[in-house]
């Protein structure tokens, strides 16, 4: 895009990363807050094309999850004003228990009537097991339908990850479900119940 079409925020965004060059390295505190998706798409293009063409490190500081989704090689979390998780983004969002990977990869919206009185198992696959078909493997396994109520898919860095809810049949073993959903190379666990 030529720089005389620039927005004015990305225009000031390409400024200060072109600015930080010589340092090898750029900052930014909250590039996208307050602006709308268009322009918030142009910033993280043109952070992602100058990191890659002058091959700089950028740190960004975001409450913004795209943001971190779309823009990030490694993550941290501050809680408190302490690190809490860190790492390579595929790394610490491979497991459900993790405060990233919970906020990155959440279960969506979706009918509260389909948990009411199951038993759910949640599963997070990534790479080649996030392409298989884990859920029909597992449904075959066991001789029943196990039905998804929810789940998302991502592709984050590369890699694709999917997240699903899953609700298992009257009469079928929960922790067998689990351990089988882990033989598969997925993270799985009982989903705990909101009290």
């Amino acid at each position: 895009m030529p720089i005389a079409q620039l927005s004015a925020a990305s225009g000031s965004a390409l400024a200060s990363l072109a600015s930080h060059h010589q340092a090898r390295g750029a900052p930014g505190d909250e590039p996208t807050s307050a602006l709308d998706p268009r322009t918030t798409e142009e910033i993280l293009s043109l952070i992602t094309d100058l990191r890659e063409q002058l091959k700089l490190a950028v740190l960004i500081i975001t409450h913004d999850m795209n943001v971190v989704k779309r823009a990030h090689d490694a993550v941290s979390l501050l809680q408190e004003g302490r690190i809490v998780e860190s790492g390579p983004l595929t790394e610490v969002i491979r497991t459900l228990d993790g405060p990233l990977s919970k906020a990155l990869l959440d279960i969506p919206p979706h009918d509260p009537d389909d948990e009411r009185g199951a038993v759910l198992v949640d599963v997070l696959a990534s790479g080649s097991t996030a392409d298989r078909p884990v859920v029909a493997l597992t449904s075959q396994h066991f001789g029943v339908t196990i039905p998804i109520i929810a789940g998302s898919v991502e592709h984050l860095a590369g890699i694709t990850f999917s997240h699903l809810r899953l609700r298992v049949p009257a009469g079928t073993d929960p922790e067998a479900v689990v351990a089988y959903l882990r033989d598969l190379g997925a993270d799985a666990q009982l989903t705990p119940q909101p009290h």
